[in-house]
């Protein structure tokens, strides 16, 4: 009996590993660097407008392949935590994640990654 407990202990230790990587270095991560990017470049001291406009158009065609990226890694790691957990052995049998719980963790990440753009 004790035995099985360790194993089962040992387990969920190596699901909660797995869970705090994909939160710290594929979400949050993402996040932070999302929340760095300049959307508008002002490093110009004078410009004429011509000048603005073409820089900024740049910069965002540039920021915006930058936040596509990192938006679909985000989704890729969330759908990749719910897989994990939802796959988790409890007594031999999936634990499964309820479509309610999929929907609130999706929507749940989907706030921080509009917060995230707009700071």
């Amino acid at each position: 009996y004790v035995s099985t407990v360790n194993e089962q202990i040992a387990l969920l230790d190596d699901l909660l590993l797995k869970i705090r990587d994909i939160i710290t270095n594929r979400i949050e991560r993402n996040l932070k660097l999302i929340a760095q990017l300049q959307l508008v470049d002002l490093s110009c001291d004078s410009f004429t407008l011509d000048n603005f406009l073409s820089i900024q158009d740049e910069t965002v065609k540039r920021q915006t392949t930058v936040l596509v990226t990192k938006h679909g890694e985000v989704e890729e790691a969330v759908s990749d935590l719910i897989k994990l957990v939802g796959s988790f052995c409890i007594g031999g049998a999936e634990a499964g994640v309820g479509e309610h719980d999929e929907t609130e963790l999706r929507r749940y990440y989907s706030r921080l990654m509009y917060r995230s753009v707009l700071s």
